[in-house]
């Protein structure tokens, strides 16, 4: 019961998280648990000691120096010989050493006590203890004098700085405002009592007077009240013992934190455009795997091309604690920093006081003149400065990389790292503080591990086999869908919302980054896309990024040309250049269909499924409620196991419908069981459609890709934008743009048009009159300038970019004409304005810019929205201008489509296709959905009623044979009536030439079969039992004098005796011999061409628990009447048996008068057993 309660809680949490939380506290789950607070420490006290008096040989005397650290009672060791403190006294203490120790003490050594305290007082003064030499590593006048620094200052001397002056404006209420509102409500209060949430709140004015304030304050250094932290203290470790394990957190007020972050944000912007490529970390653009990825691509091509290449790492000990501040300020000034705001923030640093928070209090005030707080933004700057004199150094020698506190650099000449080295020691030297280790390149390998973004990070370079992905896609689809033995994980990965397969994330993820790499690094992206569509690489010899993602597109039919156009299965195709993310995802996506399609094609009753439509099919299952998306779910990914199919594998189950006694598959269940036929009527037109145009839909129900809509995308994507008309001699132009689609609602089959029309604006423009809006006037005033179809991608904003492309580019033919375009997208207008400002390489990750690649931005051409449909009331209120603008953005939309209807017949032909497949499809499937929904409550409720019967007819059964003595007399007592059912006819046709058992023994199974009667169906409760496939055995043997035969291991498919296997020492078990025994009784029915038991198997018999066999045990739910007479006997002795089959061994060895040496010679006086025993 607690169980049940509390997976129902469980379950409740989840669904109370996806609907108000967004599954995010289910993500939280899967983080590793976090690291206990730092709440105790380990003290190590050592003190000399002197041996003034020795009681006994246990009981010492020693004089200490200091006598408060050893209490009384306190475990401390002397010569590492452990005790106990039992007097204390001014100067000496007294220890109890053990007594069945053989020591010997020296008279001096030191006195050692090892405790832990978790006091306030420990804590704290642990902490402080072992925190302050590090903040107070320089002394005062180092900290604000740069003259202390000369190694520093003879550096630097030789550098030049990158970076202009920054004018950095620290009142633009702008800037104040857009960083305020973009604090996170979740950042820790700092001591001046502000939370981000208010900061969060105030108004632009207040922000500005605050602004004002804090600048005022900056040229003196922020007073100490506003430069007082807390310092929040988090664990390193599961269980912290000492002060070096725990991590200090600086908490500085908000308001410092706001001026630092307003600060960072400016200084950043500039840094970004200035500073080398080679600094990555904090600034936009630039990340740790940007870095990753190169060095991966440095390796790839050093192993392939037998290079040598080593490098050097160097890692900064606690970097930000150690960084020296008047260094650091003078480097914030070499890179433009004003040196009013550098020189003031170093004077604020030497106002910062830390106070240790631990239980709930604040420790003293720690002062300190070293280093940067974690918490400040702007240290992060004076970090980047580090890296960039870092990289500086070494530019020319070495090729250096700097991230953060991460600094390395690599050489393909050994020569190159001797010098390097050299100005490396003289960089430490110069910062005080700083560990090596050096590292070769010699092999790439990455490892990484987690759930899809965490698992795949840093793998670029790799390529997971596909039994370890297609491992990966069975545990995701488990964990999502359940635990079901028949689940088909790509089916799952494939139709389920949300869920994306692994194989398509290394793919996106692989060609992501390469993406990426065209801007961050634009030589090595070349490299890599020249190695990429180069020879083949095996997937042993992958080393580097090129050869994990041409292994990874080759298994999965992709192919690569030198100028980046990637193709794939069912005509998918983006060049790599141009397309955006968005849009290699979606190649990806729909490609992946052709290989589940390859995938699932093995299943049973899917040999000729389709390629399946993932979106159209998820988006069917979306309609439904959550519980019935999880039973539908399991439908479309195969998870549901017929008894026909559980019987394949299992021997403990039937393969007969235990609701009606038919063949159990998943098309009798859906289409013909009798039992579920009052569900199924309403449904039965439906059904029949599905029967004979889906019959998949009974194994695995989606909607399927349509191959038109492959034809209309290879189309599409060859399509370019039509020639330009003839330049106009206007000296002022407006033109109208607008788009339109046809089955805008089937994005499959939607095709896009778009159109540009000319309006001749009015003499007396913007001032009209009554007159201008005529209708006469009207139509000669809008003319179509341009119509086309969109090529690529088909989307209604990407038709109205297309049109603004085209009308630009024809405006830009007579720079001296002034145009102004109107548009009613903003999405559109938004990118072409983002373009016209920045340029295409600056807008090459949205959606849609590959229209502007290599279009020339006009210079006089201006692009303004317009509202799109307005109703005739709102026109008609609006001044006679916009009424004017108005008709022209009518004449667009009218325009457009016309040029819908104007496309080639092919096109709409194919495209209309595509659209009415794709809606009967999922018309179809919803109808389906809600079929099987209403059949599965009911066949789920007639299970459970089912089950609930067999229970009681089990428990009546063990209650009317209470004991073994009771069952045993009604197991010979069991009659069935003369006029009882026969198991198979009086005549037959025989056909031997499939039985594998040897005639004699299948004639003689005939033979006993034809003595079995049963009662008549529906037989009285008098007349219902069961009865085991055991005992059916055992009548067969006793009656026909025939030996159970078990399978030859030795040669399978064959089957000799029980005693002959037993000889030739094959291991045998009962459950072995009667499932032969029942395989034949099977086979027997196939042979004969009907079922030869008037009744169904069931799982268990339970009343042979008496027999103290262990369950289960597959029967009959009806019983005939055995013949022979002493199989009750036999099976009452194999059960009292310690083991079974030696018992019926030998059982047949003693009544038969069987010998060994006649059953490895096949003889014996009777011929029935003779023949058995040679096969025949």
């Amino acid at each position: 019961m607690a169980v049940a309660v509390k997976c129902k809680l469980f379950k409740y949490q989840l669904q109370v998280d996806a609907s108000d939380f967004g599954g995010s506290r289910s993500f939280v789950r899967i983080r590793p648990p976090e690291k206990p607070p730092f709440t105790c420490v380990l003290l190590d006290h050592t003190s000399p000691a002197r041996l003034v008096d020795r009681h006994n040989l246990q009981l010492c005397t020693f004089q200490v120096r200091e006598v408060k650290p050893f209490e009384l009672l306190s475990q401390v060791s002397f010569a590492q010989v452990h005790g106990q403190i039992t007097a204390i006294a001014a100067e000496t203490v007294t220890v109890l050493f053990p007594a069945n120790d053989d020591f010997v003490l020296p008279s001096t050594g030191e006195l050692r006590r090892i405790r832990h305290d978790s006091s306030w007082e420990g804590v704290v003064g642990s902490l402080m203890a072992f925190w302050s030499p590090i903040w107070n590593r320089d002394h005062q006048t180092a900290a604000t004098d740069l003259e202390d620094w000369p190694g520093f200052q003879s550096l630097v001397n030789m550098l030049s700085s990158p970076c202009p002056n920054i004018a950095i404006d620290m009142l633009d209420e702008a800037a104040w405002l857009h960083v305020a509102r973009g604090l996170s409500p979740r950042k820790a209060t700092g001591v001046c009592g502000w939370h981000n949430k208010d900061l969060r709140l105030l108004p632009r004015a207040a922000l500005a007077d605050l602004a004002t304030i804090l600048d005022q304050l900056l040229a003196l250094g922020f007073p100490d009240f506003l430069m007082q932290a807390r310092v929040a203290v988090l664990s390193k470790v599961a269980t912290p013992d000492s002060a070096s394990q725990a991590r200090p957190i600086t908490i500085l007020s908000c308001l410092f934190r706001l001026w630092a972050r307003v600060l960072f944000s400016k200084v950043l912007v500039e840094w970004s455009r200035s500073l080398p490529r080679s600094i990555t970390g904090c600034i936009k653009g630039r990340s740790a795997l940007d870095l990753s990825y190169e060095v991966q691509a440095m390796v790839e091509d050093s192993l392939s091309n037998k290079n040598d290449l080593s490098g050097f790492c160097l890692d900064l000990r606690k970097a930000f604690n150690f960084l020296p501040r008047a260094p650091l300020g003078d480097l914030l000034q070499r890179l433009g920093l004003p040196a009013r705001v550098a020189s003031g923030w170093c004077r604020s640093l030497a106002k910062v006081s830390r106070s240790f928070q631990i239980h709930g209090s604040l420790g003293p005030a720690l002062p300190s003149t070293t280093g940067a707080p974690e918490g400040d933004p702007t240290s992060v700057l004076g970090m980047i400065a580090v890296c960039w004199l870092f990289v500086e150094l070494l530019q020319g020698v070495v090729s250096p990389k700097a991230y953060v506190d991460n600094l390395s650099w690599s050489s393909d000449d050994l020569e190159n790292h001797a010098p390097a080295l050299l100005i490396l020691e003289d960089f430490r030297r110069a910062l005080s503080g700083g560990k090596t280790s050096a590292l070769t390149f010699s092999r790439a390998q990455a490892v990484q591990g987690g759930v899809w973004p965490f698992l795949f990070f840093g793998t670029e370079g790799i390529a997971p086999s596909s039994t370890t992905v297609h491992a990966l896609r069975g545990a995701a689809s488990r964990a999502i869908i359940g635990n079901y033995h028949t689940l088909s994980p790509f089916g799952a990965m494939r139709f389920l919302q949300g869920a994306q397969d692994p194989e398509v994330f290394l793919l996106c993820h692989h060609v992501s980054q390469l993406r990426r790499a065209l801007v961050t690094s634009p030589e090595t992206a070349s490299a890599l896309l020249c190695r990429l569509s180069g020879p083949l690489i095996s997937h042993r010899a992958v080393c580097g990024p090129a050869g994990a993602l041409q292994v990874l597109l080759h298994r999965n039919d992709w192919t690569v040309q030198a100028d980046g156009l990637f193709r794939g299965p069912l005509h998918c195709q983006f060049n790599l250049h141009t397309a955006s993310a968005k849009q290699v995802r979606h190649m990806f996506q729909l490609a992946w269909g052709s290989h589940v399609q390859d995938q699932i094609q093995h299943r049973n009753g899917l040999s000729a499924a389709p390629v399946p439509h993932a979106h159209l099919s998820a988006s069917v299952l979306g309609g439904f409620r959550p519980w019935e998306q999880k039973f539908l779910s399991r439908s479309m990914c195969g998870g549901f196991m017929s008894g026909a199919e559980r019987n394949t594998w299992s021997r403990d189950s039937t393969d007969l419908c235990p609701l009606c006694r038919e063949l159990d598959t998943r098309s009798h269940r859906i289409f013909r069981c009798p039992a579920l036929q009052e569900k199924r009527g309403p449904h039965q037109e439906l059904l029949d459609t599905v029967q004979q145009q889906f019959p998949h839909w009974a194994h695995m129900p989606y909607v399927s890709w349509p191959f038109e809509a492959s034809v209309l995308q290879l189309f599409l994507a060859k399509l370019c934008l039509p020639e330009l008309a003839a330049p106009c001699t206007d000296r002022k132009l407006v033109l109208f743009t607008d788009a339109s689609a046809i089955h805008t609602a089937c994005p499959t089959a939607r095709v896009t048009a778009w159109a540009v029309v000319q309006g001749k604006l009015p003499p007396s423009a913007p001032d009209l009159t009554a007159d201008d809006l005529s209708h006469a006037s009207l139509l000669a005033g809008f003319s179509v300038l341009g119509q086309g179809c969109t090529p690529g991608p088909q989307t209604v904003p990407r038709a109205e970019l297309a049109a603004l492309v085209w009308a630009s580019s024809w405006a830009d033919q007579n720079p001296a004409c002034q145009v102004t375009v109107f548009s009613d997208c903003q999405p559109a207008l938004n990118l072409w304005h983002r373009w016209l400002r920045f340029g295409w390489e600056q807008v090459r990750g949205f959606a849609n810019a590959d229209l502007l690649k290599n279009v020339p931005r006009p210079r006089s051409v201006q692009a303004r929205k317009i509202k799109a449909h307005q109703s005739a009331t709102e026109v008609a209120r609006a001044p006679l201008w916009e009424q004017w603008l108005a008709a022209g953005n009518e004449a667009a939309d009218a325009a457009a489509k016309q040029a819908c209807r104007d496309l080639p017949t092919a096109v709409r032909d194919i495209a209309n296709q595509a659209a009415l497949q794709c809606q009967n499809q999922q018309r179809l499937l919803r109808q389906f959905f809600r079929a099987i929904l209403d059949m599965g409550v009911l066949e789920a409720s007639k299970r459970r009623q089912e089950a609930r019967h067999q229970h009681e007819r089990q428990t009546a059964q063990l209650a009317a044979a209470s004991s073994l003595s009771d069952l045993l007399s009604r197991f010979r007592t069991w009659q069935v009536p003369l006029s009882g059912i026969l198991s198979i006819p009086e005549a037959w046709e025989e056909n031997w030439e499939s039985w594998p058992l040897g005639l004699q023994y299948g004639r003689l199974l005939l033979g006993w079969l034809q003595n079995l009667r049963w009662h008549a169906q529906p037989a009285a409760p008098t007349d219902t039992w069961e009865v085991s496939y055991l005992e059916m055995m055992l009548s067969f043997s006793t009656a026909s004098a025939v030996p159970p035969l078990v399978e030859n291991v030795f040669r399978p498919g064959t089957y000799w005796p029980l005693p002959q296997a037993k000889l030739q020492l094959q291991h045998v078990s009962l459950r072995q011999v009667v499932s032969c025994f029942r395989a034949a009784l099977l086979q027997l029915g196939k042979l004969l061409g009907r079922p030869i038991f008037p009744c169904a198997e069931i799982k268990d018999v339970a009343y042979l628990r008496l027999l103290q066999l262990p369950a289960p045990n597959i029967g009959l739910d009806a019983r005939p009447s055995l013949p022979g007479g002493g199989w009750v006997d036999l099976l009452e002795q194999l059960a009292l048996s310690e083991c079974a089959v030696e018992f019926l061994v030998a059982d047949i060895f003693r009544d038969y008068g069987v010998t060994k040496d006649d059953v490895m010679l096949g003889v014996h006086r009777r011929g029935a057993y003779r023949g058995c025993m040679n096969g025949e």
